[in-house]
């Protein structure tokens, strides 16, 4: 005969029931509800004919929190009843039937008459209490069926409680997420006495509060329970405490660089519970351990954790952190803390006395690390005062200076080089035992210490990886060592012992979270070169690619990137100076390992521009000046105005615009310099006898710091107003500030300007140089009327040559411009294609073209397109824009001439490179253009 529903369900559930450690059975909360799965509830349902329009509503009343209700009724065959739970206990609250459990009989008797015995009995064994993190106190029934299937004692009966290991399944808890194993928590059942429920609340607080700040090295809290007249707590699991790992008693051990980083990591829990911190509450709260010894932390894997706060204080910081000392383990009591010649009565004492007993601590770790346990041992007799009763073994002699401590630690710290991190802890240590409570360092200080500590061994061990690879490294891998040790001196590393000078960025509250991820990055750069084989750079054809490297300068980086905004810009300065020193020979070399772009990158041209520099100024041909000179003028649009007194002894007004150079010009700085000085010596030439609008180009001179040679043009005096520095204005300000129609200047002037802006051009071409710049910003005018800039147009002058270039196929080019005030005038194909094609004349004459729309409609590009659609559409639709609705008024206010000659500059002239070879260029402008404009002219004549 086939099971019912309901008994089949009865068995399974019987089938997971656990026993705990007293041979009571349970069943697991999980199994549980993973058996009730809603197709089983319902077929039990049906087979006990509940009413269909209640199934819903029963089904409902199970998956949301009545579970365990469900199975007891299940159990004592009264499954439909769940409705009257419903009723009676639900009330249209929501409220989980599970939550009412365990019920009393009172209330099972008024709904269950005639099973309440039974439900009552029952309900016992699933209702065992199910653990989660951060339970705070609950009260449990004498009949509750504790869940822990395994107890063992860890340590004997104490003074204060009892603590033991339990066992939970991973199915009947949620503290962990590990259904289908075990976990094991600490629990610590405090001793009955007058205060223990003071106590027990007291240090529930304190573990509350300090499980808020989840601090990996603080103790986890996890629960709170009174159960039998027991006050319980229960914490995460330690295999062990480290009185037991010093005294070897366990087998877990760690290496000394572990040890140092454990020890680091239990300071940064101190420090959070000396200065009590959480985001927006005010005021801020200070505490006290004032219980620290080796048998209140605890050992976890690869860290120490601080446990037992019983007798621990949390206060405002308008209280202070002292409070009358109430006992502890007495070695490791500050001097202090009690009065050691007679009664040892406690006295007042506060954070201070945590730092000593930290020092106490680190001394028995360090003596380890040394000597071993047996090392320790010999230790603890040294510290053992005599005619104490009871026995004593403080770091204290009685409240004085202890001489055998001071000797022991002394001795710790003799040997650097052969026990490096011990000697870095017995230096600590010695601060720390100071007899004066207000000589010892803060818990920040002594975190940073031990970071310090901690940083500098695994720094050494990285550089030592690092070192093996450098004598045969290319240039990419030296310039990396160089910023790694740079990094390393700036934050105190290095040496056997760091420097404490760099402690003080390490007191900062972000260095909790910085120490591991310093860490991490110094693991992976030590990785980095022990994974990369030992190579000659005549090996590897580029290397500048390749994936270590890449790696390693990413990590490296990140190391400069936890230092503040000031200290990565002196690192930076220490780095340029590095690569300054190099031989001048090895520059390209260098370069091809440094990023595009970079900060040393153009160092390098910097470095080359001056020795090209130095050099050009022997030449008796140079036009070269000292930048001296321009010193003091003042700033003008990205370039400089000002009076200077040049070498014929006679004063002039001078303006200076810039031409800067980048990485790319590295091994080319005499090609550079040559350039400039044929450049100068041209511009100064065209304008004295071409009488083009030029200013005229004397010298020009190095500027490293602008990393730009700066070319200087002489104002003429008749261009000059009174005995001020003149203040030009460029073609797109004269434009704005003449908007008005009665303000602006005459057509005749208007169409004189733009004919002599192309002719000029054509000039400039013909000497065979590109401009490259052309724009109304590179059109400037000196008004001898600041109201009246209308009137200014004959003062025109043509700049921005600071770019231009023979026109020569062979001539080296950098590409396009990034200064936007140019980017809007280049010509599409030159910007579509950045960096990918030369320049050549018919670019200028598209830019030119849109200086003289700008003429003919009297308005700036910028005022033609949105700022919006400058940016999102392609520069071959702007063209098409303007050509639709800017190009075509032009007929009607400007003339026929006038429009064809700009329509021309925005077409094609046929350019099929660059040179003398197109001089059919040349003359298509000519006609297209320049003699229109001469048409224009004959109409409405300027002031010629």
């Amino acid at each position: 005969m086939e099971k019912s529903h309901s008994l089949s369900l009865q068995e399974k559930v019987a089938e997971e029931e656990l026993l705990n450690w007293k041979g009571q059975t349970f069943v697991p909360f999980a199994s549980l509800r993973d058996l009730l799965q809603p197709q089983v509830v319902k077929h039990v349902f049906q087979e006990r004919e509940i009413e269909k329009y209640q199934e819903d509503e029963a089904i409902e009343a199970i998956l949301s929190g009545g579970h365990r209700v469900f199975a007891i009724l299940n159990a004592i065959g009264q499954e439909t009843s769940i409705l009257l739970f419903r009723r009676n206990a639900d009330l249209f609250l929501g409220k989980p039937l599970d939550s009412g459990l365990p019920y009393d009989q009172h209330f099972l008797e008024s709904i269950l008459p005639d099973f309440c015995q039974e439900f009552y009995h029952c309900q016992w064994r699933f209702a065992s209490p199910v653990f989660r993190r951060n339970l705070h106190d609950r009260v449990l029934p004498k009949h509750t069926i504790l869940p822990f299937i395994k107890v063992e004692n860890v340590s004997s009966r104490g003074a204060f409680a009892e603590v033991c290991c339990v066992t939970l399944s991973g199915s009947h808890q949620q503290i962990e997420p590990t259904p289908s194993g075990n976990i094991v928590l600490v629990q610590k059942k405090l001793n009955l006495s007058n205060n223990v429920e003071q106590n027990f609340k007291h240090e529930q607080h304190i573990l509350s509060m300090l499980c808020i700040l989840k601090h990996p090295n603080i103790v986890e809290f996890h629960a709170a329970f009174t159960f039998q007249g027991r006050l319980t707590l229960l914490f995460g699991e330690a295999e062990c405490d480290l009185k037991e790992w010093l005294r070897g008693d366990r087998s877990v051990r760690f290496s000394e660089v572990e040890t140092l980083e454990a020890l680091y990591s239990l300071s940064s829990a101190l420090c959070q519970m000396h200065q009590y911190f959480l985001e927006g509450q005010q005021p801020s709260m200070i505490g006290c351990h004032f219980d620290l010894h080796p048998g209140n932390i605890l050992v976890r894997g690869r860290s120490f954790i601080l446990s037992d706060f019983g007798l621990s204080r949390l206060k405002y910081e308008t209280q202070g952190s002292q409070s009358y000392f109430k006992g502890g383990v007495r070695d490791y009591c500050a001097p202090e803390c009690q009065r050691w010649e007679d009664d040892f009565d406690g006295n007042k004492s506060g954070r201070p006395s945590d730092i000593w007993s930290f020092g106490c601590i680190i001394a028995e770790v360090a003596t380890f690390l040394k000597d071993g346990a047996e090392g320790l041992r010999r230790f603890d007799e040294v510290r053992r005062i005599h005619g104490a009763v009871p026995m004593l073994r403080t770091f204290h002699d009685r409240g004085r200076p202890h001489q055998g401590v001071a000797s022991s630690i002394g001795e710790l710290g003799s040997d650097v080089i052969k026990h490096t991190i011990v000697a870095g802890l017995a230096n600590l240590v010695s601060r720390m035992l100071a007899i004066d409570p207000m000589a010892r360092p803060g818990a920040h200080r002594v975190s940073a210490q031990l970071y310090l500590l901690s940083l500098n061994v695994r720094y050494r061990e990285t550089v030592e990886s690092f070192q093996c690879l450098i004598p045969t490294a290319d240039y990419g891998w030296k310039i990396e060592y160089d910023k790694l040790t740079i990094w390393a001196r700036e934050v105190g590393l290095g040496e056997p012992l760091p420097n404490e000078t760099g402690i003080e960025w390490l007191l900062e509250p972000s260095s909790a979270i910085q120490f591991e991820n310093i860490r991490r990055l110094l693991l992976q750069i030590r990785d980095d070169c022990e994974a990369q084989p030992q190579y000659s750079s005549n090996d590897l054809s580029d290397q500048r690619n390749s994936l270590p490297l890449h790696v390693l300068r990413v990590s490296i980086d990140s190391l400069w990137q936890t230092q503040k905004p000031e200290v990565i810009e002196k690192m930076s300065i220490a780095l340029e100076n590095i690569i300054l020193s190099v031989d001048d020979t090895e520059i390209p070399q260098m370069a091809r390992f440094l990023p595009n772009g970079s900060r040393p990158q153009l160092l390098l041209a910097i470095k080359q521009a001056m020795r090209a520099t130095n050099d050009n100024m022997n030449i008796d041909e140079s036009l070269q000046v000292d930048q001296a000179l321009i010193s003091g003028h003042q700033e003008w649009q990205q370039r400089l105005l000002g009076k200077t007194r040049m070498t014929d002894k006679q004063t002039e007004y001078i303006l200076t615009e810039f031409l800067q150079y980048d990485d790319s010009w590295i091994d080319r700085s005499e090609e550079l310099i040559t350039r400039i000085n044929a450049l100068v010596s041209l511009l100064s030439k065209l304008q004295i006898e071409n009488s083009l609008p030029l200013l005229r180009c004397r010298s020009f001179c190095h500027c490293p710091h602008r990393q730009a040679y700066g070319m200087m043009y002489e104002i003429p005096k008749q261009l000059i107003v009174g005995d001020r520095i003149p203040q030009p204005l460029n073609l797109a300000e004269v434009i704005m500030k003449t908007a008005s129609r009665s303000k602006r200047p005459a057509l005749g002037e208007v169409f004189n300007l733009a004919h002599t802006l192309a002719a000029s051009m054509l000039s400039f071409h013909k000497a065979g140089w590109l401009h490259k710049g052309i724009s109304a910003y590179n059109v400037i005018f000196f008004p001898r009327r600041p109201d009246s800039p209308g009137d200014s147009l004959s003062t025109v002058r043509l700049i921005g040559f600071n770019h231009s270039r023979e026109s020569d196929e062979g001539v080296f080019t950098v590409g396009p411009r990034e200064d936007r005030h140019v980017r809007d005038y280049q010509h599409p194909e030159y910007r579509k294609i950045s960096g990918k094609i030369r320049f050549r004349e018919d670019f200028d004459y598209y830019s030119l073209g849109l200086v003289l729309l700008e003429l003919g409609r009297w308005k700036i590009l910028r005022d033609m397109i949105k700022a919006k659609e400058r940016q999102t559409l392609s520069p071959q639709v702007l063209k098409a824009r303007l050509l639709e609705e800017e190009v075509s008024q032009l007929k009607s206010s400007m003339g026929v001439y006038y429009h064809d000659a700009v329509a021309a500059c925005f077409g094609e002239f046929h350019a099929k490179g660059v040179g003398s070879f197109n001089r059919k260029v040349w003359h298509e402008f000519d006609r297209e253009v320049v003699q229109r404009l001469i048409k224009c002219l004959a109409i409405h004549p300027g002031n010629r």
